[in-house]
């Protein structure tokens, strides 16, 4: 038997020195962490992230500044900028790494600081700061030299800079200087706003002078701007401070004949004045068909003028020694003899402004609106003619324009049916500053359709150059082939405005027209009748204006009547006064050709006839074939027309008052249908106004028994109106 084996074994710590333990311990803890069991990780550091707001700034005021912390580090999971001092601005992205803002407007370099804070996905944050230095900018002046210029030779010309502008700040210098064209002239004042100059004679071509204006701010920022006059040859100056120097009162023309119909011209207190009543029917025939005679004169120089630039000053006065008001009062241009010229003519009688023209003896409108004149209101005619195109403006408004080839030269005229005065008659050669008119359709005008054709017509126009039509201030039509024109497709009905602007190759604006009041699907009418239809008796002109502005006239009802149905309707209206005082049936027929002539456009007629038929004894057959073949020629261009029956006359007797009545039986008989050259033909029936008046004749007449009052008119209006309406 073997004996027990005995084997010890020593444990580590007591197999090693003391020193040689300690030394493990110390490696052993920093390898492993000191605390102790299970592997746990409680103990690990949390990382934190850098800020980097970017550096300091440098910007000028009113520019972009962008913010940029994209060079911060780190696990980043939120940016937050903030402003810390200076002007408030508003932060554009300030949760973003890069964030922006407009820099203030600033009076002097302004400090603004920043500060941006950043967040780890461990939620530990930084921040760092950053300046922004704005700096002020001197905004430069803006210098305006003014709207270049048309004026004389001789005249004193003042040169404006007063639009000139500086927005932060003041303007401390005025510099003007000649830059173009000869002579050099000597300007007076040219270290202000507003030097002046003696413009130089001319002889032959238009001068064109260039000025520049330099002006300097407060701050020493400059800007300059040039302006152009054009200095134009005088071929007739007068003001009639020097009596009759270009003999005046030797060229009288009478052409309303008769006897009584005498014109009194003279030169009273440096004007013309002409101061007689030539148009009473009663003492001569102061019409062409339906075109008004009167009384003119021109000057014994000019019948060679072909073209020119014509202005006046007009003044058309009360006559209280007559019983109607507000006659014509007009210019004449290349003008060769009575029976050939062109004519502009006012009436408030009418309620009118016609360009017309007469050649051989024989009147035409070239073109037509409804608004007169107002009495002791001083009119400014500018009338050019350039080749075959005219231009017409009253004062700085153009008002017409038309190509017309007939006459090619003449000189000019001054025109007029009462008591005016004409002063400051200047003629020189045409301006050649580009201007552009709308020739179709006339401002306050009405047409009956719904498709707008527009027009224009422009002088001294650069190569390159197009006309932008724009309607309602929509999107613009361009047309670059003169004659310029462009048509508008249905149109709503209703009120609509009409801009022209003509424009270089540049696209630079050289001028412009516009057209306020153009109705479309409209009514248009014309009222045809004797001086009751033209309102004598209306001792009340306020109510003559009607209320869009398209009639301006002192008597009748058309006024009354055009606002009433723009009221009742609501869409345009126009009521032209064609009614002439004295007319009988057959007077009216005679005129009817020209009436129509002039208004093309016309949809609508109102007549009413026969108070001189029945004080003249025109039999009952003469009256109605007149009044038959009257509607026959009016309702042939397509147009409605509707008869009323004749006022009772307060005083015509009894006889008369029988031919009234037995008149207004053929009106309401036989001429709402008849037979006429082969057609069928029909009249609606207008107002009662033999009854109306019969019940209102001791407060709606006149004096004289026959015309109506203020209030008679007024109350033809509204008859016309129902009647227009009635189903």
């Amino acid at each position: 038997m073997l004996g027990k084996l005995n084997i010890r074994v020593q444990s580590p710590r007591a197999m090693m020195p003391n020193h040689v333990l300690l030394v493990l311990i110390i490696i052993l803890l920093s390898l492993f962490g000191c605390g102790g069991g299970g592997g746990g990780s409680g103990g690990d550091s949390i990382a934190t992230p850098t800020a980097n707001a970017g550096p300091d700034l440098n910007h000028d005021e009113q520019t972009l500044v962008i913010l940029d912390g994209s060079g911060s580090d780190g696990s980043i999971v939120t940016y937050l900028w903030s402003q810390t001092g200076g002007v408030p601005v508003s932060l554009n992205n300030a949760n973003s790494a890069i964030a922006s803002f407009m820099a203030p407007e600033v009076t002097q370099d302004t400090l603004l600081s920043f500060s941006l804070t950043v967040t780890s996905d461990q939620g530990a944050s930084d921040t760092d700061d950053m300046s922004v230095l704005v700096s002020a900018v001197n905004a430069l002046p803006a210098a305006s030299a003014g709207e270049d210029q048309f004026v004389t030779e001789n005249s004193l010309v003042n040169l404006d800079g007063t639009g000139s502008d500086d927005s932060d700040g003041i303007i401390v210098g005025f510099n003007w200087e000649q830059i173009g064209g000869s002579p050099q002239v000597s300007l007076t004042g040219e270290k202000t706003a507003t030097p002046s100059f003696t413009a130089p004679e001319v002889t032959g071509d238009v001068l064109s002078l260039t000025f520049r204006l330099t002006v300097t701010d407060d701050e020493g920022g400059t800007d300059s701007d040039e302006v152009t006059v054009h200095v134009a040859d005088v071929l007739l100056l007068d003001d009639f401070s020097n009596g009759d120097i270009y003999n005046w009162t030797g060229n009288i023309v009478d052409d309303s004949a008769g006897s009584g119909n005498n014109s009194e011209w003279e030169i009273v207190n440096e004007e013309l004045n002409q101061n007689n009543f030539v148009a009473d029917v009663g003492d001569g025939d102061p019409f062409n068909a339906s075109y008004h005679l009167g009384t003119f004169t021109y000057p014994n120089i000019g019948m060679s003028w072909q073209d020119y630039r014509f202005s006046l000053d007009v003044t058309p006065l009360p006559d209280m020694g007559i019983a109607v008001q507000g006659n014509d009062v007009g210019v004449m241009f290349r003008y060769q003899d009575v029976n050939n010229y062109y004519r502009l003519t006012l009436s408030a009688r009418y309620g009118f402004t016609r360009l017309e023209k007469k050649v051989t003896g024989s009147f035409t409108t070239l073109a037509v609106d409804s608004r007169g004149y107002y009495e002791n209101v001083t009119l400014k005619f500018i009338i050019e003619v350039k080749g075959s195109l005219i231009q017409v403006f009253l004062g700085d408004e153009p008002l017409f324009s038309v190509p017309d080839s007939d006459l090619d030269s003449g000189t000019i005229g001054l025109y007029c049916q009462d008591k005016v005065t004409f002063d400051n008659v200047l003629v020189t050669q045409n301006n050649p500053i580009p201007t552009i008119i709308i020739s179709s359709p006339a401002d306050y005008s009405v047409i009956t359709t719904n498709t707008l054709a527009v027009s224009a017509l422009a002088t001294n126009v650069p190569p390159g150059a197009s006309v932008d039509f724009v309607l309602d201030d929509g999107p613009p039509t361009v047309d670059s082939t003169p004659p310029y024109g462009v048509q508008f497709a249905t149109v709503s009905q209703g009120e609509h405005k009409v801009d022209a602007i003509l424009r270089d190759s540049l696209g630079v604006v050289l001028a412009q027209d516009s057209n306020l009041v153009v109705g479309v699907s409209g009514d248009y009418y014309i009222a045809i009748g004797d001086s009751i239809t033209n309102g004598r008796g209306d001792d009340d002109p306020s109510d003559n204006t009607s209320q869009d502005g398209r009639i301006i006239a002192n008597q009748g009802y058309e006024a009354n009547l055009n606002d009433l149905l723009t009221t009742t309707r609501i869409f345009p209206h126009i009521v032209f006064n064609e009614g002439i005082g004295g007319d009988s049936s057959l007077d009216a027929l005679g005129r009817i050709d020209s009436i129509l002539e002039r208004h093309p456009n016309v949809n609508k007629a109102l007549v009413m006839l026969g108070t001189i038929d029945a004080y003249s004894g025109v039999s009952q057959q003469d009256y109605e074939s007149n009044m038959k073949n009257l509607i026959k020629k009016i309702a042939d261009g397509g147009n409605r027309v509707w008869v009323a029956e004749i006022p009772f006359s307060k005083d015509a007797g009894t006889m008369i008052d029988t031919r009234i009545r037995d008149f207004n039986n053929i009106i309401t008989t036989e001429l709402q249908s008849f037979s006429l050259g082969g057609n069928v033909y029909t009249a609606e029936l207008g107002p009662d106004f033999y009854t109306f008046f019969e019940q209102n004749q001791n407060t709606h007449f006149d004096p004289d028994g026959v015309h109506p009052n203020a209030l008679g008119y007024a109350a033809m209006a509204q008859e016309w109106h129902d009647a227009l309406l009635a189903p």
